[in-house]
């Protein structure tokens, strides 16, 4: 929403200066209409009104023209391209040494030999339209006059406010809705726009009828009939002020809608009422096969599901979308019906999507507009026309309306507001606030009232609403920050808190470095991962981006890989903790999972070549993981995830338990997303491991701390193993870790080749050996040794092997 800060002081008495509007613009961001940005619309300089007296070749240029043109007390020479140069046309000029809206200066230049004191406007150089055919040639309707000073016909020098309203304050989609919120925020008086109609004496229900078929679809429904209209330019400051807010000045009848539109948020349309077959209106579903061609020339099928208004032989208009070109506006037209209606929010949105046309007007009724303010948008237009010329206006107003809105009311308490906002507001300023945003206010009792909300105000149902309405304008920012008085119960939320401190911290120091990932994925990536069942879908997605609630971490991670691809980083080491969601049985499960990924170059020390991440890296970081958080007896045994490379991948598995699993990202994946490198991802769920950590008997995770020093010292063995090929290094370890005084064992030697015998390798071992309460003798580790030998001889049919 783009509004003019000017137009804003027709409803309120603001100043247009630089410093106020920048204040303006930070306090309604605080209060929750967030402005992107402020605009400067410059004050031209030098700009009159022209009259071309002749037009003639350039000497030397084929595409140039010179005129002679009459400023009232001289004339002047100009060099102009334009392909609508005329003689005797008024056009806007600036001399030379004056200066364009947007600051730049005109200069007295030579083309070609042929010297130019000045430069005719286009509307587009003026700030009026994106892009000009040729200049701007003034209509004798607009009255202007050679030599006058033309910024006084427009409405220059002012600020334009980029607002992103959200989509449950429709209500802040108009200068009207933006000025009650300044009314708030300052405590300003609120002036309505003028409504002043002149009607005529034959009756509307002579003229017109209107039906409502569907009234689920369309609950209300209005319109005036206008008659002796004369089609031609609006008033220029009305023009400028639609290019200001992002419309573009057509006519005076469709600029009068527009320009209502914009100022009180309701979109109205126009109908030639001569075009109208039976000057009858009848609001209906789309009849099969329909088909109607919009007023943007694009002819469009209709389904069962789209609501139309019809004349008596066909549709000419979607309901809350856009008009029918057969019933379209032209300078013929000297009579119109005037719609003005209210739409089912859905059933614009649902018609809206599937035609694949969105506009000013489907964005507003899609958001559930104000009911109750359609007659007002139909008067709006009429003292419009009005003004700008005469129109005679019929007798009354057809308003079909079968089922009325019913008044809301809501009880708040003064009590409630302290206790919410913990901060004392006077109840004089609570009454203040909430009348200025136009909420009626009833005292019920010393601590409570009744007040009524407003019409255009849908979203607001509770006292909560109320109590945020006071708080937003009063001002969240001077809400002192106090920590609770409550004292906080350490439960099991906290303790898994606690956790994921500790993860991150363990993460951390291990060189990688934490994510924030949305909860959604994209319908791509769904679609890559092959994610279908127990997939938790959004039934109305704002986006594609927001397709689903994600199952996993492994897709926002592989897109944060991509992007730091995509800006040349050569080495990624990510982790992510965060929610993931699955259906199972109907009923969605939310679980905590931490989530890793490596890839690229690996922050190693030189070694004379490139070194990249490789599985082992990952292996390394999640045994380092779970060892840090006195997780033991863990082993890595082999997976068939079809999303990982059928060779490089793993489960983490405590006893029979699957913690995680990590492997490399499956090549065909990994060509989808386009990455220069091998991914290697983990995720595991932390629910398992706070029900493990639970049962070895840690309270608290707090009380997690740095391993002491031990006080005796270890000793060490290396055992070199000729393991057939059918036992996995899993099951080794799970014997050579049983052994209670086995402190570390780690495999640093794995080999295959014409030494060992056929259906054999070799694995060579470091394991290191301690007691806590004493220093082993020799005959000791010699014993333990022995008995790991003989249990791997005995399951598994291990040898030692001689060297």
């Amino acid at each position: 929403m783009r509004v003019s800060l000017r137009w804003l002081t027709e409803f309120v008495s603001v100043p247009v200066e630089h410093g106020f509007v920048h204040e303006l613009a930070e306090r309604l961001t605080l209060a929750g209409l967030e402005v992107a940005s402020v605009e400067r619309v410059g004050q031209p300089e030098g700009l009159v009104v022209g009259k071309i007296l002749t037009v003639s070749q350039h000497p030397h240029a084929d595409k140039l023209k010179i005129c002679e043109v009459s400023l009232g007390s001289e004339t002047i020479r100009l060099v102009s391209g334009a392909p609508n140069l005329a003689e005797n046309a008024l056009v806007p000029v600036i001399r030379a040494g004056g200066r364009l809206p947007n600051g730049q200066g005109i200069e007295a230049v030579v083309f070609r030999g042929e010297k130019s004191d000045g430069m005719i406007c286009s509307r587009a150089e003026l700030g009026l339209e994106e892009r000009s055919p040729g200049v701007w040639i003034l209509e004798p309707e607009l009255g202007c006059r050679v030599g006058e000073d033309f910024t006084q016909y427009l409405e220059f020098d002012d600020f334009i406010l980029v607002l992103e309203t959200k989509s449950n304050r429709p209500d802040a989609l108009s200068v009207l809705g933006v000025a009650r919120e300044v009314s708030a925020l300052y405590d300003l008086e609120l002036r309505k726009p003028q409504l002043s109609l002149s009607e005529g004496t034959q009756q509307i229900e002579s003229l017109a009828s209107v039906e409502i078929e569907d009234a689920q679809g369309c609950p209300r429904y209005a319109c005036r009939i206008f008659s002796d209209l004369r089609w031609g330019p609006a008033p220029l400051k009305i023009q400028h002020r639609l290019a200001k807010g992002g419309l573009r000045p057509i006519s005076n009848i469709v600029d009068a809608t527009n320009y209502a539109l914009l100022e009180l948020g309701h979109p109205t349309h126009a109908f030639d009422y001569d075009k109208l077959e039976g000057h009858k209106i009848i609001v209906r579903r789309a009849r099969p096969a329909e088909k109607i061609t919009t007023l943007d020339g694009v002819e469009r099928a209709l389904s069962a599901s789209d609501l139309v208004i019809a004349d008596a032989r066909k549709p000419v208009a979607i309901a809350g979308v856009m008009g029918g070109a057969d019933s379209e506006v032209s300078e013929k037209t000297h009579r119109v019906l005037l719609e003005s209606a209210y739409f089912d929010p859905i059933s614009v949105r649902r018609t809206s999507k599937s035609l694949g046309l969105r506009t000013e007007a489907s964005h507003r009724f899609e958001r559930d507009m104000d009911p109750e303010i359609v007659i007002t948008a139909l008067d709006r237009v009429g003292t419009l026309l009005q003004q700008w010329g005469s129109c005679s206006v019929a007798r009354g107003v057809i308003d079909v309306y079968p089922k009325k809105f019913a008044p809301r009311f809501c009880e708040l308490r003064q009590s409630r507001i302290s206790k919410i906002l913990g901060v004392e507001i006077p109840p004089q300023q609570s009454e203040q606030i909430l009348r200025r945003l136009e909420f009626s206010v009833e005292r019920q009792g010393p601590d409570r009232w009744r007040v009524g909300i407003p019409s255009f105000r849908r979203e607001v149902e509770r006292e909560i609403d109320l109590i945020e309405e006071i708080g937003r304008i009063y001002g969240y920012e001077k809400i002192p920050a106090e920590r609770p008085a409550l004292p906080l119960v350490a439960g099991r939320r906290e303790r898994m808190e606690d956790l994921k401190d500790r993860i991150r911290k363990i993460l951390t120091a291990l060189g990688a470095s934490e994510a924030v990932n949305f909860g959604f994925i994209s319908r791509e990536d769904a679609e890559a991962f092959s994610y279908s069942d127990g997939l938790v879908k959004v039934r109305n997605p704002m986006s594609d981006e927001s397709y689903a609630l994600r199952p996993s971490l492994w897709p926002g991670l592989l897109r944060n890989v991509q992007y730091n691809a995509y800006q040349q980083v050569e080495g990624v080491r990510l982790f992510e903790i965060g929610k993931v969601f699955s259906q199972e049985n109907k009923a969605v499960r939310e679980r905590v999972s931490v989530g890793i990924a490596l890839a690229g170059r690996a922050l190693m020390p030189l070694r004379g070549r490139e070194q990249f991440y490789d599985f082992y890296d990952l292996k390394g970081i999640v045994e380092s993981l779970l060892l840090e958080l006195r997780l033991k007896n863990f082993a890595f045994e082999p997976s068939s995830e079809k999303l990982l490379h059928p060779a490089r991948q793993a489960f983490v598995k405590a006893k029979d338990d699957i913690l995680g699993i990590l492997g490399e990202l499956h090549p065909d994946l990994a060509r989808r997303y386009d990455l220069p490198w091998r991914v290697y991802l983990f995720e595991m769920g932390l629910e398992e491991i706070y029900q493990r950590l639970q049962t070895i008997g840690l309270p608290n995770w707090a009380e997690l701390q740095p391993r002491v020093t031990p006080k005796f010292p270890a000793s060490r063995r290396d055992l070199s193993l000729l393991v057939p090929e059918g036992v996995p290094e899993v099951s080794v370890r799970k014997i050579l870790e049983s052994e209670r005084r086995v402190e570390r064992v780690f495999l640093y030697d794995l080999y295959r080749g014409p030494q060992i015998p056929q259906g054999m390798k070799s694995f060579t071992y470091e394991i290191t050996f301690r007691d806590w309460t004493k220093t082993l003798s020799d005959d000791e580790v010699n014993e333990i040794v022995a008995r790991l030998e003989a249990r791997l001889r005995d399951e598994l049919g291990v040898q030692l092997r001689k060297i």
